[in-house]
Formats: C-alpha cells, structure tokens, sequence
C-alpha cells in the first residue's frame, strides 16, 4: 500500500497513475481494458507486418525455408533456436538487470552495483 500513497521513494512518476489506481472500480477497468488495447494494436500490426513481408518475400524468409544448413539442419531450426535465445536475452535485461540498476528487484551484488 506504500506505493499507492507515495511514501516509498520507489514510487513511480506517472502522470495520473494515482489517480487511475485509487479510483472507482469502473475507473481502474477502464485503465485496464485502455491498455489491453494498446497491447492488443500493437500485436495486430507486428502480425499484419510481418504477414506482408512473408507474401513478398516467400520462402527466401528463414522460418518459411525448406533448406538445409551442414549435415541437414533446417534453417528453421536455426532461426527459431535464435529466436528463443533473443528472448529470453531480452527478458533477463529488461525484467531483472535493468530494473536491479534503479534498486527494484534482485541482481547478484557486483562492483559496479554498489
């Protein structure tokens, strides 16, 4: 609750998000579903993005290949294995170190976090 009444110095600065939180019911939905949607835009146009280019470029992309790389290993393996790894890359970053930099949440203690 300290971080809905601004006591804790974690508290974040975001114009209205105390007041959306404190709010009716009906007010916090309304942020929540305004959200959802925000996310849900974003999802439809990296999906129609990215089903464009896979119409005009065809097999040539890597997940769409049928070809082969060394001893038989499908390119698409290939691709989706870097895929994962930059993922899950991405996530350590941005949900554990980044936030670890600012005092949020947990990291090893290192040199350079003191």
């Amino acid at each position: 609750m300290a971080a809905l009444t601004g006591s804790s110095p974690r508290t974040a600065s975001v114009p209205g998000a105390r007041r959306r939180v404190a709010g009716s019911l009906r007010g916090r939905l309304t942020a929540t579903l305004a959200s959802l949607g925000w996310l849900g835009l974003g999802l439809v146009s990296v999906a129609a993005a990215y089903g464009f280019l896979a119409v005009l470029i065809g097999s040539r992309l890597p997940q769409l290949s049928t070809g082969t790389v060394g001893d038989g290993l499908p390119v698409r393996l290939l691709a989706g294995i870097s895929l994962l790894v930059l993922g899950a890359l991405l996530v350590f970053y941005w949900d554990v170190r980044l936030p670890a930099m600012f005092g949020y949440g947990w990291f090893p203690a290192m040199p350079w976090n003191s």
